[in-house]
């Protein structure tokens, strides 16, 4: 255990923290870049009796404290906004406390105590006590959060595991417990006492677990709904006691407002235990503050320029970041097995804040390219990514396609970006806040919430999802070349060289040029591999620079292809039709594909995944449309309790195939259930033994009318 260091008046012992300033006295004059009033935290932590530490993206740390916490009243203490501290922009997390205990987690999965002594509550002043390092092996943990020393580290599982430090004992009297297994789909934040928060799309739930090692009853009760448009829930902020702190965009002035909206809930302990939230102000948020942008990226974060490069030419990077310098390594991502493999050596990065320019979640970022790659020309095609390290460990990464000058192999993977974009909550919106009325314009040239290469630790229906059945892909010895949206979109021409297109997870949002590249390299005789579910479901408009994607009709209503007469099923042979639970799937005919496997008429497969059951999330079935599969043609059923995904293999007679899991979860299982990951090989084994020349062949889209007794259902996301 580190002997502790004091540190009085802001003076710095440097061996309490090597290579980091723990706190400048008042009026130093150290340089500190300017942050960007749109990106002004990166986090709130809480600190009890209404003080919040607040991170800048170049590291300063803030002290305020707001009076008014208790009542909802606007009024803050006079010193609030000083200045105690820097370099905390290294840290992945940081938790409070509220004896002025913070406690910093590293990338490397070390854990670094300090102590703020409050001298005084109205002007900030104190002094710090550092401990140094005093825990490690918390990067285990893809999700952190805690409060007065519990820290509660969240699993892909949904496993929620407890540890607690004691201060006084300088040690942890409790490591590594195991205390519930049912937090895969929400994001956990926690507050004194043992009580935790739990949300999932703005709802928020109530739990704790309680000294004596059970959990309180009344676990899992429903506080407060209503927070879906809060940053997507980065704006959603508990800083301890019952304290709720929201953070709201303005999608009229396509911005964030920084405006701080208050609530508190006065029974925090026992909530759930009461069968009642009893909320301030009768639940109603008064607005307490300004300023408080919130953009937790900002410390290190990126975009590709160049999406989509081909080899030979330079991928550029934006980068904007809080620290002096960083360094960025160019690494592939896919194929490949595993973890992504290093292909250049880390490059050094000009640092600083780039600050965004007004309507940047429509016209751009805009950012300086500060990274470029030179990609050979025999590069290997497929994904890759610029990894941005800063200290510790603490990493970022930049995905962008290589594609190749010519195709390399017999496959191609096509990367939904256009769905990436869609769920993409950076800057505090996207398509799916319930505020933005009429058409959603929104840029591809900007930092991505959903483009997630380490375990994010939360249900993923985006690219890393998609890089879990390219891992398996790559595993499975089928290699193949990558494409994003923007370039179907720019042309299909591309299709014909290739025997298998493989569509990922969740390919929902479609340009009809897109679609109609499909449908023709389709009717040429083109083999499809669809992992995914509710694909195709709904049609975009893409500016002529493909770096804006239009969501929506001009009423603001979903502009799906099925109303349009376009059903997937014309491509695909299922139709989305229903959202739910998670389930496995049930072999419902004999077929070839099932062959090796050891399933029969009857066999369950899939039961387990990285997002739930094979069978769940969104899936695709029959709806009575036009070119749905035959009953004949389903190989299994999903046996979720509203009717699960229909998988399908059909052979058209121009030697087109489809095969269609027809689930988003499926591509989650293969790591999963040997059986199931032999009948996908099957079907990319029978696609690729087919002899047939894909041909360019034109055929125009046929609208349909939809059957009138079939209400459009509607994506639960």
């Amino acid at each position: 255990m580190p002997r502790r260091r004091v540190l009085r008046d802001g003076a710095v012992i440097a061996a309490a923290v090597p290579a980091v300033t723990l706190a400048l006295p008042e009026g130093a004059s150290a340089a500190v870049p300017a942050f960007d009033p749109q990106q002004r935290f990166t986090r709130l932590i809480g600190g009890g009796n209404g003080v919040i530490y607040a991170i800048q993206p170049d590291g300063v740390l803030l002290w305020y404290r707001h009076t008014g916490w208790q009542t909802g009243a606007a009024t803050w203490a006079s010193g609030s906004g000083r200045r105690i501290g820097t370099g905390w922009n290294q840290f992945r997390t940081v938790l409070g406390s509220v004896d002025g205990s913070l406690y910093g987690v590293r990338g490397d999965g070390t854990v670094q105590y300090y102590r703020y002594h409050l001298a005084d509550a109205t002007t900030g002043a104190g002094t710090w006590t550092s401990g140094g390092q005093i825990g490690e092996g918390f990067d285990r943990y893809p999700r952190l959060a805690g409060f007065d020393g519990a820290f509660y580290g969240q699993n892909r599982d949904g496993e929620l595991f407890l540890h607690q430090y004691d201060p006084q004992l300088e040690g942890w009297p409790v490591e590594a417990r195991r205390i519930g297994n049912t937090f895969a789909d929400c994001l956990v934040q926690a507050d004194t006492d043992g009580v935790i928060y739990a949300y999932r799309y703005g709802t928020i739930l109530w739990y704790r677990y309680t000294a004596d090692g059970g959990w309180a009853s009344g676990a899992r009760f429903q506080l407060k709904t209503g927070f879906r448009d809060c940053g997507l829930n980065e704006g959603v902020w508990l800083t301890g006691q019952g304290s709720l702190y929201t953070i709201s965009p303005d999608p009229a002035a396509n911005k964030q407002t920084g405006i701080l909206m208050h609530y508190r809930l006065s029974n925090y302990k026992t909530a759930g235990t009461d069968a009642k939230a009893t909320w301030i102000n009768s639940g109603a948020a008064r607005k307490v503050g300004s300023g408080w942008t919130i953009q937790t990226q900002a410390a290190m974060q990126g975009y590709a320029n160049t999406p989509s490069v081909t080899q030979g030419g330079t991928a550029r990077v934006a980068v904007s970041t809080g620290f002096p310098s960083i360094t960025a390594s160019l690494v592939r991502l896919a194929p490949n097995p595993g973890a992504p493999e290093v292909v250049s050596a880390p490059v050094k990065v000009t640092g600083g804040v780039q600050a965004l320019p007004t309507g940047f979640l429509v016209s751009g970022c805009r950012w300086a390219d500060r990274v470029q790659f030179p990609i050979p020309a025999d590069c290997q095609p497929g994904l890759y990514a610029a990894r941005l390290e800063g200290p510790h460990q603490l990493n970022r990464y930049v995905p962008f396609v290589v594609k190749p000058t010519s195709p390399s192999n017999r496959v191609a993977v096509l990367l939904p970006t256009f769905t990436y974009n869609a769920y993409n909550g950076w800057g505090g919106h996207n398509q799916y806040c319930t505020d933005s009325t009429g058409l959603r314009p929104l840029t591809l040239r900007r930092p991505s919430t959903e483009l997630n290469v380490d375990d994010p630790g939360f249900p993923d229906h985006t690219l890393h999802s998609d890089l879990l059945l390219m891992r398996w892909m790559s595993r499975q010895g089928f290699l193949f070349d990558c494409y994003d949206d923007a370039d179907l979109h720019a042309s299909g021409s591309w299709l014909t060289s290739y025997r298998v297109l493989v569509l990922g997870s969740h390919p929902e949002y479609w340009s009809e040029a897109m679609r109609q590249h499909l449908i023709n390299y389709q009717a040429g005789g083109g083999h499809i591999v669809y992992a995914g579910g509710n694909g195709l479901y709904e049609r975009v408009r893409v500016d002529s620079s493909r770096t804006q994607v239009t969501y929506r009709r001009s009423d603001g209503r979903r502009d799906v292809y099925t109303e349009l007469g376009l059903p997937a099923s014309q491509v695909l042979g299922t139709n989305y039709y229903n959202s739910g639970n998670y389930a496995p799937y049930r072999v419902v005919n004999d077929h070839p594909l099932l062959a090796g496997t050891g399933l029969i008429v009857g066999s369950r497969f899939g039961a387990t995944g990285y997002n739930g059951a094979a069978s769940g999330w969104e899936v695709d079935g029959m709806r009575g449309l036009a070119g749905e599969a035959a009953e004949h043609q389903v190989i299994a059923r999903g046996e979720n309790e509203k009717g699960g995904a229909a998988m399908v293999f059909i052979e058209k007679p121009n030697g087109a195939m489809v095969f269609s899991a027809s689930s988003i979860s499926f591509a989650g299982g293969l790591d999963r259930d040997p059986a199931m990951s032999t009948l996908f090989q099957n079907a990319f084994r029978r696609m690729l033994k087919s002899t047939r020349p894909v041909r360019s062949v034109w055929t125009p889209m046929e609208r349909t009318t939809p059957a009138p007794a079939i209400k459009e259902p509607s994506p639960s996301e």
